[in-house]
């Protein structure tokens, strides 16, 4: 019988290092090149701090959706995950679940244990010696909910002592009643009179097409302007919408003369989330502002409000932008401003 098996550990640090444990013996030597290893601990790679946050242990952890097919197809035998797997997530029947800890809760301990639906299976919960009493008195709890349960429960096996057997004629109007085909008909009649009279089809009742709405615009001056975008694929680079552009009040009239007072912000930029190899096919260099000897600056004779940090989503990923106060109350010349 294959190994199938996956290990629900509470910590994130926990799952990475315990991973990388397994890795390490399957390639040690031949009584552990079986397993086949893998983790998650959410939908995609971060940082995972250290039990004693001392340090931050920095893995590159699968998409889920990744690490759960290569786990289905057999790719992989061994999950180690955080609770993320308990619930809600289809993934194959496993012969071993190993659950790090007594579970908190009855779900937890129901949904970890229905993981194991291969037979044979086992199911194996890891305790400190010191809880052993606590971790024994939650799980006679479990188990006496789950009695309580299935003794309130309809059973789903045929309990009746004895079976009756019944031949009856079914005839069409027990399948299916005579009037529910006429009465759609009706209905959609109705609704069919509703949008002739509201333009939405024709005099042969076909629906309008994106041609005959551009003739009827074009009729009308005031549908002119719309009349050319109407074919138009919504979301494509020729279908564009003008709107009215506005600017600030702190940034208008805002230009220094000279002998007058000004104030200097920078615009300091910071890359927080470079783009993925997947979206950077030309393998395009991704250069961080922050990291350049160069910074953008800003004069202006008004002074801004608070403007809190915002993103600012480029091409080489999502860059987080804020203006920071340099230096206020200055004063040039005509010719130390043409500089």
């Amino acid at each position: 019988l294959s190994l199938t098996a996956i290990v629900f550990l509470e910590r994130k640090c926990s799952v990475v290092a315990l991973c990388n444990l397994l890795r390490y013996l399957a390639q040690k030597g031949p009584r552990f090149n079986f397993i086949k290893a893998d983790c998650t601990v959410g939908t995609g790679s971060q940082g995972i701090d250290a039990a004693d946050g001392t340090e931050t242990i920095r893995f590159k952890s699968k998409n889920l959706t990744d690490a759960i097919a290569n786990f289905r197809t057999g790719q992989t035998n061994v999950m180690i995950s955080t609770r993320v797997l308990e619930e809600g997530i289809d993934i194959r029947s496993c012969n071993l679940i190993i659950k790090g800890n007594i579970p908190s809760t009855y779900s937890s301990y129901v949904q970890s244990r229905g993981r194991a639906r291969m037979s044979p299976s086992l199911y194996i919960m890891l305790c400190p010696f010191t809880e052993m009493t606590a971790g024994q008195s939650k799980i006679s709890a479990y188990r006496r909910i789950e009695k309580l349960l299935t003794d309130r429960l309809p059973s789903w096996k045929n309990i009746a002592p004895e079976r009756t057997t019944m031949t009856m004629d079914i005839t069409p109007d027990d399948v299916l009643p005579p009037y529910v085909v006429p009465t759609d008909m009706a209905v959609a009649l109705i609704a069919c009179q509703v949008l002739h009279e509201r333009g939405e089809l024709d005099d042969n009742l076909l629906p309008l097409t994106k041609d005959k709405v551009a003739n009827l615009l074009e009729l009308a001056d005031e549908f002119e302007e719309y009349a050319a975008n109407v074919p138009r694929k919504t979301g494509s680079s020729k279908k564009r919408r003008v709107y009215a552009r506005c600017i600030a009040k702190a940034l208008s009239e805002a230009l220094p003369n000279p002998g007058q007072e000004f104030h200097i912000y920078l615009i300091e930029m910071d890359l927080v989330e470079p783009i993925s190899e997947q979206s950077n096919p030309k393998k395009r260099k991704i250069i961080n502002p922050k990291n350049t000897p160069y910074i953008f600056g800003l004069c202006t004779t008004k002074k801004f409000p608070p403007i809190p940090p915002f993103p600012v989503y480029q091409r080489q990923g999502k860059v987080i932008a804020k203006f920071k106060l340099y230096k206020e109350k200055m004063v040039l010349n005509a010719d130390e401003l043409e500089l």
